[in-house]
């Protein structure tokens, strides 16, 4: 029988500029050096976490979130992203916001190997130039990703909860 090993991250201080972050379980240890605003101590968080991968999160003192993803295997380098908005644990893929397009606000990456899907979305009355602050929450079930939001999103008057769901089984197909 396979013991599962608990995983770890740490962070140590090189100099005044830099710091370095070391992960692994007892099997091994793999490290990274960063600039100190990326490896802040009191603002690096643990997010999520599985067997896999040890995603963690900073903020910046803006609606951006910094997002570093150790994976838990040796000599793998970690995947430093921005605003993860969920994470599938069974399916070890997370879902971002997409910068590059209004028309596909979302992008989907499979941590396992690295692939992108996009997923077109409309929100109706969304007053934001951002989308994303029209979005209640995106969450993985099963099989599926969900996108909860309400429109029109105003404080007065109470909107219509509109929810979006996308089977997984659609995504990553060339």
């Amino acid at each position: 029988m396979h013991k599962k090993e608990k995983s770890f991250y740490e962070i140590k201080s090189i100099n005044k500029d830099s710091s370095q972050i070391i992960w692994g379980n007892s099997s091994f240890k793999n490290s990274q050096n960063f600039e100190n605003f990326v490896l802040d101590k009191d603002k690096i968080k643990t997010k999520w976490k599985n067997e896999n991968f040890i995603i963690l999160q900073r903020g910046t003192g803006s609606e951006a979130w910094i997002n570093l993803i150790l994976p838990i295997k040796k000599n793998e380098k970690l995947l430093q992203t921005d605003q993860v908005l969920a994470f599938d644990s069974v399916n070890n893929i997370i879902v971002r916001q997409n910068y590059n397009s209004e028309e596909y606000p979302f992008q989907l990456i499979n941590l396992k190997n690295l692939e992108k899907d996009s997923i077109r979305f409309e929100t109706k009355n969304c007053e934001s130039i951002n989308i994303i602050n029209c979005i209640d929450k995106v969450d993985f079930n099963e099989k599926t990703l969900i996108i909860n939001w309400t429109t029109p999103n105003k404080f007065k008057e109470r909107g219509k909860t509109d929810i979006s769901i996308y089977p997984l089984e659609k995504f990553f197909k060339k």
